[in-house]
This record gives C-alpha cells, sequence and structure tokens, in this order.
C-alpha cells in the first residue's frame, strides 16, 4: 500500500506541484518576456538549484528576525521551503502572515491591488498551494481529499482577486485540481480533454480558449515542477495543440511525452481516453532530429548554469543580495528550429495565397488577351 502511495504521490505531485507559488522570483518573471512554447517543451528555461533556496532561507529568517513585519518575506521564506520540498514548514510561515492580515478583509474581486491586497492575494495564491503540496507529499490519501479541496477554495479566492495573474497559470492549475478530484470521482477524461470541455462555456472563440489552456499549462512547467509531468505533455501534444494551431508545440510535446515514459513515468489516471493528435511514431526525421538536438542543448545548458550558480553560491554570493552574481555568465543563444518540407504547408500556402493571386490576376489576363485580339483583328481589317 505504501508503494502505491508513494507511486501517487510521484506520478500527481508533477501535476499539481507547479502551482502558482508568488515570491520575489515569480513577480521578476512577470516582468519578462514569457519562454516561447518551444524552449519549455525542450527544457530550456530557468530553474534554479536546491542551494539557491537554502541560502535564501537563511537570509530571510534572519532579516524576519529583525523586521517581522515584512509581508513579502514571508512568501519569499515560504516558497523557498517549499521549492526544497518542506511544504509544512511553508504553510507554518503562512500562518504567521495571516496573523499580521488580521482582520482578514478581502478586496474588492477585480479591483486594483493595493500593498495590502497584494500581500492578501499573495497569501491564498501560495497557502493553497502548499496545503496541495502537502497533501501529495504526505501520500495523497483519499480520507485527506478535504485538504485538495480547501486548497482549491483558496487558489480560487485568489484568482478571483486577480484574475489574470501569471500568464493565466491560475485558472488552468483550478482546472488541473478540478480534473484530479472529477476523476477521483470516477470521471474518465484526460486532462487535456477535461480543460477543453470545461472552456467551452467560455464566449472566446475555440481556438483562443486552446491558446489559452496551452499557455497556462506552459507556465505549469516554466514556473514549477509540470516539466516531469505525463499529462500536461500528452495534454500539449492533444487536443489543446491541435485547437491551438501550434504544429511545433503539438510535434515536440508528443516528444516529450514519450521521453516521459519511456523514463518510467506514468499517467496519473492511465486508463483514462487520449486524444493525441500528434503521434510520436509517425513524425517525420526532420521533427525528431530537431527535438533531439533541442533537448540534448537544453540539458547541456542547465548543467552549465547551475554549475555557475553552485560555485558562486559557495562562495557565499546569491543574486538576492549581490548585483555582480551573474557577471562571467554567457548564455549561448539556442539552436535553429530546421524546418521539415511538408506538402500540406505548401498546399496551405497555395491555397491561402496562392488562389486570392489568381483571382487578382486572372481578370487582368483576360483583359490583356482581349486587347491583345482586338488589336489583331484591327491590323487585320
Amino acid at each position: 500500500m505504501r508503494s502505491r502511495l508513494s507511486l501517487m504521490c510521484a506520478v500527481l505531485l508533477p501535476v499539481a506541484a507547479s502551482a502558482c507559488l508568488n515570491d520575489r522570483d515569480t513577480l521578476a518573471a512577470q516582468s519578462e518576456r514569457f519562454p516561447d512554447a518551444v524552449r519549455i517543451i525542450t527544457g530550456r528555461y530557468e530553474r534554479n538549484p536546491k542551494e539557491f533556496y537554502t541560502v535564501r532561507i537563511r537570509r530571510v529568517e534572519g532579516e524576519l528576525k529583525a523586521n517581522p513585519r515584512r509581508l513579502d518575506l514571508y512568501d519569499d521564506v515560504a516558497v523557498a521551503y517549499d521549492r526544497i520540498g518542506d511544504s509544512a514548514a511553508a504553510l507554518g510561515w503562512m500562518s504567521r502572515k495571516r496573523q499580521l492580515l488580521e482582520p482578514l478583509n478581502l478586496p474588492k474581486p477585480g479591483s486594483r491591488l493595493d500593498e495590502r491586497g497584494e500581500a492578501v492575494y499573495r497569501y491564498f495564491a501560495n497557502v493553497g498551494t502548499f496545503r496541495v503540496h502537502r497533501w501529495l507529499r504526505e501520500g495523497a490519501k483519499p480520507s485527506r481529499i478535504g485538504e485538495l479541496r480547501q486548497a482549491r477554495q483558496e487558489i480560487a479566492t485568489a484568482l478571483k482577486l486577480k484574475p489574470n495573474a501569471h500568464f493565466g497559470r491560475e485558472p488552468v492549475q483550478l482546472g488541473v485540481m478540478d480534473w484530479i478530484l472529477d476523476s477521483s470521482a470516477g470521471g474518465n477524461a484526460s486532462l487535456g480533454d477535461f480543460l477543453i470541455a470545461e472552456a467551452e462555456h467560455l464566449p472566446e472563440k475555440r481556438i483562443e480558449r486552446s491558446k489559452a489552456i496551452a499557455q497556462g499549462l506552459l507556465g505549469l512547467i516554466a514556473m514549477g515542477d509540470a516539466w516531469r509531468s505525463v499529462d500536461v505533455a500528452e495534454a500539449l501534444a492533444g487536443g489543446i495543440s491541435w485547437h491551438y494551431r501550434s504544429r511545433d508545440l503539438g510535434e515536440f510535446a508528443a516528444l516529450r511525452h514519450d521521453e516521459l515514459v519511456n523514463q518510467g513515468g506514468k499517467s496519473l489516471f492511465p486508463k483514462h481516453a487520449r486524444s493525441i493528435y500528434f503521434p510520436s511514431q509517425i513524425l517525420d526525421d526532420v521533427v525528431r532530429s530537431n527535438f533531439t538536438r533541442l533537448r540534448s542543448e537544453a540539458d547541456q545548458w542547465h548543467r552549465q548554469r547551475e554549475a555557475f550558480m553552485v560555485a558562486r553560491l559557495a562562495d557565499g554570493r546569491h543574486p538576492d543580495t549581490d548585483p555582480k552574481f551573474w557577471e562571467g555568465y554567457e548564455s549561448p543563444r539556442p539552436p535553429a528550429i530546421v524546418e521539415p518540407f511538408r506538402w500540406g504547408t505548401v498546399l496551405n500556402y497555395a491555397f491561402f495565397y496562392g488562389l486570392p493571386a489568381l483571382f487578382v490576376a486572372l481578370p487582368v489576363l483576360i483583359l490583356l488577351a482581349l486587347v491583345q485580339r482586338r488589336r489583331r483583328s484591327l491590323r487585320l481589317g
């Protein structure tokens, strides 16, 4: 039984552990250009080593002793603890922050948040995330499913206060939690199919809904642990990327899905029906070569970045406090993608550009033919 719970935790955590954490790093990320889909799917995005967070914990705990009313520091230390796997300690720090927020008067949903309103939003986003992480890390026991429901309610509260935070990641995170609850109660939809069905009532066009879901799932990877989730990769390779009309996303996600499976990864609910529109076995050699080359380069890039960070952290330096921390580090440009030749693409261009051109040119050609015929008739006459 214990091994089964451990397996469930191992496959469940990557799906939901990518939740809406809020600290100085996620706030900084929002000011940068969101990483593109191919970089995220191939693993070429910033991830920090454990030492980054342990050093931050020591420093921030000292700062809070000197100034216990710095609300933002509670988020920093709590997220750091959660990043190293200690969700119980993270919840403990959120409890201390909650005491400083009393009375907990919620801002009006959708209103512009002031400094205190932002602190309240971050409290609910973080406490809900830490709660679901603790539930997962302690075995995802069905007898404690109420903790998941409570976490869902807390994140829903955060979403009401700040609907468009984190590139649309939080609504999708909420959808992932709904999928887990639905599947645990007997539902049989895959993650991608569930998210698409849940969005059917929205007024946006289907492609816009799918685009928002895809961006949310990519956000779960870029800002969390969904990089190792078979279900997220499968959702991106399936109906979402099909409706999103992103062939590179679908093809690379299908190959990433197979990579995870070959490494021993499993779906949280393996009996669910799947709908991958880009089955990896039919992808051509150019697509496979692109993915293999980008994945290899991304892993090398990540190792070099992490080695640079660990060496400087060991010397007592940290990006939070050392403005020259990154001096001497050079990030190479990612390799280019070789575009495979596809008759479908040629036909699409011919249809969308060739036909309009033909309709424009045809009357001109007919007119020129008539003029030429008229001139010939005049010469003969």
